[in-house]
């Protein structure tokens, strides 16, 4: 019940934040920092997002570890 409800909330959480880069990127002048701000702000909350994921109890796919395996580390990298 809690992970249906999170899943909801979360869905809808990252679709504003799309929106929210999306329009970041036609108000900024600079190209790369127009680049960088629709990054980090779509990037950071999908790593908050699937970090929760994880640590909630339940069986993960495989779609769900690969993801994790290219996210985490471009992360760490930053």
């Amino acid at each position: 019940m809690i992970m249906k409800t999170f899943a909801k909330y979360d869905f809808y959480i990252q679709l504003l934040i799309l929106i929210i880069g999306i329009i970041s990127i036609f108000t900024i002048d600079n190209s790369f920092i127009e680049g960088l701000s629709f990054y980090f702000i779509v990037g950071i909350s999908q790593l908050i997002s699937y970090i929760m994921k994880l640590f909630f109890k339940g069986e993960k796919s495989v779609l769900f570890i690969v993801y994790g395996i290219f996210i985490i580390p471009i992360w760490i990298f930053l």
